[in-house]
């Protein structure tokens, strides 16, 4: 990545156990405003972090991948917010998880929205589910009625 080339939809694996947030939306914006994401998945049976990239809308998860975030490059009414195809990927997710496990819990993403450490909403999927927006010093959180 620093050859200027972004991953794709083939990604790259992440070998840093820790990754920055507002990296990523500096790593957008360096990129031209496209979309990227981070995500926990399995190769060669190893579990990892891989991060792709897709358009200024849109990035690939691949089938059986943990999204773990994803950047909303475009500065518009409700980039903080998760989009619909952002909520039904984390449903379903999580609606495969039950079918292994009626006990499983879904899991949280992220989009980030900006550079600082704390610009970013944690979401959860969910259908049929009315939310509010509560900032917080680590950033914004959906929280479900």
């Amino acid at each position: 990545m620093e050859s200027g080339a972004v991953p794709g939809q083939r990604g790259v694996v992440i070998t840093d156990r820790t990754v920055n947030f507002g990296d990523l939306y500096t790593l957008s914006q360096n990129a031209g405003g496209i979309e990227f994401s981070l995500v926990s998945q399995r190769v060669y049976g190893q579990l990892v972090k891989v991060l792709y990239s897709g358009d200024a809308w849109v990035s690939p998860v691949p089938f059986g991948a943990r999204p773990i975030a994803h950047v909303h490059p475009n500065v518009i009414p409700g980039q903080e917010v998760p989009s619909l195809a952002d909520i039904n990927l984390l449903s379903d997710r999580y609606y495969e998880k039950l079918l292994a496990n009626p006990n499983a819990r879904p899991e949280p993403s992220r989009i980030v929205w900006g550079a600082g450490n704390t610009d970013n909403t944690i979401y959860y999927g969910g259908v049929g589910k009315e939310y509010t927006i509560i900032k917080t010093p680590k950033g914004n959180q959906i929280v479900y009625q």
